[in-house]
């Protein structure tokens, strides 16, 4: 008969190591290690479900899992009541279209389990029209970025105009970006700024009166595709209180314009454009080397209730298809945070992610978004925050 001489659990490993008498002969306590895992849990192997479902439309996830040890797996789902959801968990499908009546967050449950162990992953989905659930108005200032970086953190990059220029025009002056300031006749001014096209083509620009009979200090650039910068100095023909910076970009030319790092600086080193709001721009971040992808960050703090599910839903484009990492967390140690990977293209659409500051928040919050892992210049604009109702 054989007796237990001891046992000995390794937590570390989950294994047991058990020595045996019997027979006329001792055996030696084996290492765990040595001879592969033992009771480990299962892990889900499927992507990350989808977390939007348009009303009519079939949403479907598959989920998969492996277990280390060669257990039959079994999968459950825990499903709100009446939900349009359905889950067969002989397949690991959680499918269902959902109907007007359904719009709003369902929040899903999975479990697989090998009979000792038990993995569980959560999703939470919104049905909406395009799967974007209501809410109650936007939580954040300065959304549009037309008073340039205010209300958001110091981040890597600056603001940009654009103008898009689908067809050629008559006049130069048919369209373009104006931006009012105040003018001194005689006051000699520098004009500086960047600027590309979306096609080779010339933009004239300088500064001059706002009204009749129009007096103005101009040249004419031939842009390029890529970032460049232009300086004019000249003391200015005319100028009062209802003056302006001047870029006519029309004329038989077409082609989209975008401006960046405008300034208008006058004999006294006075940046004259910085003293007014840059309405109509949008943000741009510039990303030449991929590193940690929080070191070019764009925040705005904000106060963030713990355990709510918030709509980031936001405008952007980047100059290669790229992804981004959107969401809500803290401000300070231990940032907590819950994000979404969004991958742009090079073309402005509109995106939203769903997330739940689930465990977290404070007055003392922030919606971010992380840049810096990818190359690829990230423009953002028009971003609004909400709780999901």
């Amino acid at each position: 008969m054989m007796k237990i001489k001891h046992l000995n659990i390794k937590l570390s490993t989950l294994a047991l190591a058990i020595a045996l008498t019997g027979c006329g002969a001792d055996l030696e306590p084996v290492d765990g290690d040595s001879i592969g895992p033992r009771f480990a849990a299962p892990e889900f192997t499927s992507a990350a479900a989808g977390t939007a479902a348009g009303v009519g439309e079939e949403y479907s996830h598959t989920f998969t899992a492996t277990d280390a040890d060669g257990d039959a797996l079994t999968f459950s789902a825990i499903l709100p009541d009446g939900s349009w959801l359905n889950f067969d968990a002989s397949t690991g499908v959680l499918s269902g279209t959902p109907a007007s009546g359904d719009k709003g967050l369902s929040s899903v449950t999975v479990n697989v389990t090998d009979g000792m162990f038990t993995t569980s992953e959560n999703v939470i989905i919104s049905a909406g029209s395009g799967g974007k659930p209501d809410t109650a108005g936007n939580l954040l200032t300065n959304s549009t970025f037309d008073a340039g970086l205010t209300d958001w953190s110091d981040a890597p990059g600056v603001y940009v105009y654009e103008n898009l220029v689908p067809e050629p025009t008559t006049n130069v002056y048919d369209t373009g970006i104006s931006h009012p300031l105040t003018l001194v006749t005689g006051e000699v001014y520098t004009l500086s700024y960047d600027a590309k096209a979306s096609a080779a083509r010339p933009m004239t620009a300088g500064f001059g009166l706002f009204h009749d009979p129009w007096t103005n200090n101009t040249h004419t650039v031939e842009l390029t595709t890529e970032w460049e910068t232009y300086t004019f100095m000249e003391a200015a023909s005319a100028g009062d209180d209802n003056s302006r910076t001047i870029f006519d970009m029309g004329g038989a030319i077409a082609g989209d314009i975008s401006l960046r790092n405008i300034s208008l600086v006058n004999s006294a080193g006075t940046d004259i454009f910085a003293t007014t709001d840059p309405v109509g721009s949008y943000y741009e971040a510039y990303v030449a080397t991929a590193g940690d992808a929080y070191a070019v960050n764009l925040s705005q703090i904000m106060t963030i209730i713990p355990d709510a599910i918030y709509v980031v839903e936001f405008k952007a484009k980047a100059s290669v298809a790229r992804d981004i990492i959107v969401g809500v967390g803290l401000n300070h140690a231990p940032w907590n945070n819950t994000t979404e990977s969004v991958a742009i293209t090079t073309e402005w659409v509109t995106y939203f992610v769903v997330v739940p500051a689930t465990g977290f928040g404070d007055d003392n919050s922030r919606v971010l978004f992380d840049m810096g892992a990818q190359v690829g210049d990230v423009s953002l604009d028009e971003i609004t925050v909400g709780i999901a109702q």
